[in-house]
């Protein structure tokens, strides 16, 4: 039986090797308490990438059981609960795609649970990706029930994320192509320049049901 301490062990060992979260880990932004096999990542980082990769990568440590995902993405700006809730009750109301009767935002220092229900897989994707984008928002925890009911695939999530790409004006989507196998996307193509590298690659994160991001776009006048 893997003991605690040994999970802990390789948990550490597993973050520090994976670039994408290396500062964090090593820096003590990141958290990790464990009991039993259970995982609690806690503490603040900078992006979405830092808060998601974290727990696909613990995960896999042989001796997990589960993993409570409690990072937030520092805010900036800051903005109050209401102002969140708010902004947010009027960006569904604007968007002809979703019903904002059926989909109640709660928000908790910073921490959006979207509640209710939605008639499709995509509209649920949407208003998450929707409440990440608000400023202020540390988290969001996307609880939207699907009825009926829908089965999840590749082609719905990399249509989800084709989507985002072309809502983000940051971002020129017809540059990006989008690869997914098994929840996770590849992003391939010209990025004009490192923020929108970066900007894609937050996007992909923010759709709902993405397992992990491999961003091998390149950036215009760099050769990388």
């Amino acid at each position: 039986m893997v003991t605690d301490n040994e999970i802990l062990t390789h948990v550490h060992a597993v973050l520090t090797r994976d670039p994408r979260v290396r500062d964090r880990s090593e820096g003590g932004a990141i958290t990790i308490f464990c009991s039993g096999g259970h995982l609690v990542l806690a503490g603040e980082v900078e992006e979405i990438a830092e808060k998601m990769v974290p727990e696909r990568l613990v995960a896999k440590v042989v001796g997990v059981h589960t993993v409570i995902n409690n990072l937030l993405v520092k805010a900036v700006p800051a903005r109050s609960d209401d102002e969140i809730q708010h902004h947010l009750l009027a960006a569904y109301a604007q968007d002809h795609c979703l019903d904002q009767r059926q989909i109640m935002p709660v928000v908790a220092d910073g921490v959006v649970t979207l509640t209710g229900s939605v008639d499709a897989l995509a509209k649920k994707r949407l208003a998450g990706l929707i409440a990440w984008w608000a400023a202020g928002v540390k988290d969001v925890k996307n609880q939207l029930i699907v009825s009926p009911a829908e089965e999840d695939n590749d082609d719905e999530i990399t249509d989800a994320v084709r989507i985002a790409l072309e809502m983000d004006k940051l971002v020129d989507a017809d540059r990006i192509a989008i690869g997914t196998r098994a929840g996770v996307v590849t992003l391939r193509g010209i990025a004009r320049n490192v923020s929108e590298y970066h900007a894609a690659e937050v996007d992909a994160w923010a759709v709902w049901g993405v397992r992990d991001v491999i961003n091998i776009l390149e950036v215009e006048g760099t050769g990388c």
